[in-house]
C-alpha cells in the first residue's frame, strides 16, 4: 500500500479547512441576515401594533362618547314622558272617581 505525499495530504487538509471555513462564514452570514430579518419584523409588527391599538382605542372612545349622548337623551326623554304622562294620569284618575260615583262619564265623539 502506498502512502499519500505528505505535502498532498497537507493541501488536502488546507483545502477541507478552507472549504469548512468557507461554508461557516455562508452560515454565519445567513444567521445574520435572518437576524436582521427578525429585527425588522419585531419593529413592524410593533409599529403595527401601536398603530392599531390607538386607532381601536379611538373607536371606542368615539362609541362611549355616542352612547353618552345616548344615555342622556334617553333620560331627558324619559323625564319628558314623565311630564307628559302627568295630565293623562289626571284625567284618568277623574273618570275613575266618576265611576266609582256611579254616573257615567260624558265623552265627546265627533261623528
Amino acid at each position: 500500500m502506498k502512502l499519500n505525499n505528505p505535502i498532498q495530504v497537507k493541501t488536502d487538509l488546507n483545502e477541507q479547512k478552507r472549504l469548512d471555513i468557507d461554508l461557516g462564514v455562508k452560515l454565519a452570514n445567513r444567521v445574520d441576515n435572518l437576524r436582521q430579518t427578525l429585527s425588522l419584523e419585531e419593529q413592524k409588527m410593533e409599529k403595527f401594533k401601536t398603530e392599531n391599538i390607538s386607532i381601536i382605542q379611538k373607536e371606542i372612545n368615539d362609541k362611549i362618547r355616542e352612547k353618552e349622548i345616548l344615555d342622556k337623551e334617553i333620560n331627558n326623554l324619559k323625564e319628558e314622558k314623565k311630564i307628559l304622562l302627568i295630565p293623562l294620569d289626571n284625567e284618568w284618575n277623574d273618570i275613575k272617581k266618576e265611576k266609582e260615583r256611579g254616573s257615567q262619564p260624558f265623552f265627546f265623539f265627533n261623528i
